[in-house]
């Protein structure tokens, strides 16, 4: 990032000794290591955000649940994080409660010839890719 930071600060300094000008080699020259440098540190936000994907993709692929947690922690930064009050309850067994009343009401199938086609197209889609 330096070879690319030092020129740009230089070109800007001097387009700004020489008035600020909106035309002209230097304006050019100023605009010119501007962009460079926004769009090294775009590339590098972006190399960071790939790494840090790949890195949860892999540790939750491999099951790997310690590493995957530190992390999601290190880049989000909620490393000790606790959730200590849900929809204004503190008690931790009305909130699970709670979550128990929501998640069964949420993930009942709808109707039973539903649910047998779809256990029927989970069926068919798991055979092709066992083959």
């Amino acid at each position: 990032m330096e070879e690319i930071k030092h020129p740009a600060i230089a070109s800007c300094q001097m387009w700004k000794g020489a008035g600020r000008p909106r035309s002209a080699f230097i304006f050019d020259l100023y605009r010119k290591d501007k962009a460079i440098y926004k769009r090294e540190i775009r590339a590098r936000k972006r190399e960071g955000k790939e790494t840090y994907t790949n890195e949860l993709h892999e540790a939750l692929l491999k099951k790997h649940g310690r590493t995957f947690w530190n992390c999601w922690s290190s880049k989000f930064g909620l490393s000790g994080c606790r959730v200590t009050c849900v929809d204004g309850i503190a008690n931790e067994g009305v909130i699970a409660d709670r979550f128990t009343q929501h998640f069964a009401k949420v993930c009942t199938k709808n109707s039973a010839s539903g649910s047998a086609r779809l256990v029927d197209e989970y069926t068919l889609l798991r055979s092709s890719y066992l083959g």
